[in-house]
């Protein structure tokens, strides 16, 4: 967050063609995340689980990324993309693993 002086305000950047349409499916223990690049090249992708990073700098080519022996209840899903060094708004997804 950057400070901004009283009076002033901070612009959004909004970034052209991010990706979209966050989905989520369940493979036994296996949660099997896909999204839609929207043609647009994208640098990378931070993939969280309830906060946590799994992936810090995944490979933006990618339109999948299988989270494996994840413990049953809610979860929520977070894949923030990168494109040329501006941050898209996340996606974000929940599931509910049952034990």
């Amino acid at each position: 967050m950057a400070c901004v002086a009283p009076g002033y305000h901070l612009a959004a950047v909004t970034v052209q063609g991010c990706p979209a349409g966050l989905t989520a499916v369940i493979d036994g223990a296996n949660v099997n995340l896909a999204w839609d690049n929207k043609g647009v090249t994208v640098e990378s992708f931070k993939i969280e689980r309830d906060g946590v990073v799994l992936q810090a700098a995944y490979p933006g080519a990618n339109t999948t990324y299988t989270d494996v022996n994840v413990s049953p209840g809610v979860h929520e899903y977070v894949v923030t993309p990168t494109i040329a060094g501006q941050t898209c708004p996340a996606l974000n997804t929940f599931v509910d693993l049952c034990p």
